[in-house]
């Protein structure tokens, strides 16, 4: 039995997983990380407390101390496809509905609205490819769907994608058949005209299917972009008549672009950027500390929860020519614990 309560500042201090260290500031562009340890804890994190020092840190209210630099955060959260994702970096766009389905040319495709069902029992619409009765010849051996032409929304780069596909398997539990998922981006002029790159494919093996998602080591760049999805059937068995035979095709659920965000709300440049975005309780003192370094003692509103069982966590990192000498962030944390899964 646990008794749930409030993280202490030494417990819930971000920290370098590497060595420990909790100046940020002494070590540029590595991120330093909160996340919970045991089997079952939850932080669930209400406001980050910044202390920040450094030379004409109060003089310079257009910079971080008396230089250029960045204070970044990232919350890395499950992103109900598969992995983790930044989700302080990044905005979903999903296709899911009847509608969304539509808005793409089918062939030899469409939204079936009984696919499958929801937990609390009601239906799921999935894209699929037309049901084949019989093995008449000549019969297409895939199914394809184009989306429409879709903005890419609050940014200019496409991080990653994801989906909720059911694959067909064979008794081994193997995918078989696999879909194909492809990807290209375009940019839209003035007026109007879209330069297209070639598609590019995403998934199209099994084990690339089955992992729900894609990275993108790169991001892909423009500011509209279209999805392809090719469901090849599964031939009928032969132990069955013409007239019982039928091929089908896996079944895709969701499809969702991860977009770059152009403004990120958790990317500061200035020290008024955080004022203007702190709450009213604050320090702020000239030559605080033994260095003369100016000294800022900040509060940032932030609600998000970290779980173990996601293995979830808090980051922030100071990019490198910042100007700042200490900067430790603690989030104010309550401490829950879940029930055991399964």
């Amino acid at each position: 039995m646990f008794q749930p309560r409030m993280l202490a500042r030494g417990e819930a201090i971000l920290r370098d997983p590497a060595t420990g260290g909790t100046n940020l500031a002494a070590a540029p562009d590595i991120w330093h990380e909160l996340r919970p340890r045991h089997e079952g804890e939850r932080f669930e994190i209400l406001a980050v407390s910044l202390l920040l020092g450094g030379a004409n840190l109060l003089s310079r209210l257009d910079a971080l101390g008396d230089s250029a630099g960045t204070i970044e955060f990232g919350m890395f959260g499950f992103d109900g496809y598969g992995t983790l994702r930044d989700m302080a970096a990044t905005s979903p766009q999903v296709l899911s509905s009847a509608d969304e389905w539509n808005e793409g040319v089918h062939q030899n495709t469409f939204a079936d609205a009984e696919a499958g069902r929801q937990r609390d029992q009601s239906l799921r619409t999935g894209l699929r490819a037309v049901p084949l009765r019989g093995i008449a010849s000549p019969a297409p051996a895939s199914g394809r769907w184009t989306s429409g032409v879709l903005e890419v929304r609050y940014g200019q780069s496409l991080a990653g994608l994801s989906w909720d596909c059911w694959t067909l398997r064979d008794p081994a539990g193997a995918t078989i058949a696999p879909p194909t998922v492809e990807l290209r981006m375009g940019n839209r002029s003035a007026a109007g005209l879209i330069a297209w790159d070639p598609y590019g494919t995403i998934a199209s093996t099994g084990p690339e299917i089955d992992k729900g998602c894609a990275t993108f080591a790169a991001p892909k760049a423009g500011n509209v972009f279209q999805l392809r999805v090719t469901l090849p059937y599964l031939p009928p068995g032969v132990a069955v008549t013409p007239a019982d035979s039928a091929r089908h095709s896996a079944t895709f659920f969701s499809l969702c672009a991860w977009a770059d965000l152009a403004h990120k709300r958790w990317r500061f440049t200035a020290l008024s950027e955080l004022l203007e975005r702190a709450e009213l309780v604050r320090h702020l003192a000239p030559a605080a500390n033994a260095a003369g370094d100016d000294i800022a003692i900040l509060r940032l509103p932030m609600t998000f929860t970290l779980r173990q069982s996601y293995r979830e966590s808090m980051r922030a990192r100071v990019g490198s020519g910042s100007g700042l000498s200490l900067l430790e962030i603690v989030p104010a944390a309550d401490l829950r614990f879940e029930p055991k899964r399964g």
